[in-house]
């Protein structure tokens, strides 16, 4: 298991090796492609930059199991992002979610959902509490 605090020295090593990788407070509007190439990756910490759209890249870590994305500015969460079977913690917290897709109810391994200071309604939070009975939900 290897810890990663830069992409840059995430990708300069084994690819294969890196399954922690903190991101966050690092001022990023975008993500580079290579991070879809981080197969192992379990654990991905995005919070406190400027994203405004989830990265594709994101989509394609199937063995992530933790992903924040919290405190960045987020207005659309991507059905896609709703592949990401083994997750069984997000966080998307202090974005400007206004809606999220019906595709969280592919998200049957998550156990923990933080959506805290969002736009969500309350029509919208029961929505999201039908899609994932089984999570603790923090809205």
């Amino acid at each position: 298991m290897s810890t990663y605090y830069s992409i840059e020295r995430a990708l300069q090593n084994s690819i294969a090796d890196v399954t922690i990788l903190y991101l966050s407070n690092n001022q990023l509007k975008t993500v580079p492609e290579e991070l879809a190439n981080l197969k192992a990756l379990t654990y991905l910490n995005l919070s406190g930059n400027q994203l405004k759209v989830v990265p594709k890249e994101l989509c394609n870590l199937k063995a992530l199991t933790y992903l924040d994305l919290s405190d960045n500015k987020l207005k659309v969460v991507p059905k896609e992002l709703c592949n990401l079977k083994a997750l069984t913690e997000l966080d998307l917290g202090y974005n400007q979610l206004k809606v999220v897709p019906d595709e969280l109810g592919n998200l049957t391994n998550l156990v923990m959902f933080y959506l805290e200071q969002n736009q969500l309604n309350h029509g919208e939070q029961e929505k999201v509490r039908e899609l994932l009975p089984n999570c603790e939900i923090y809205f």
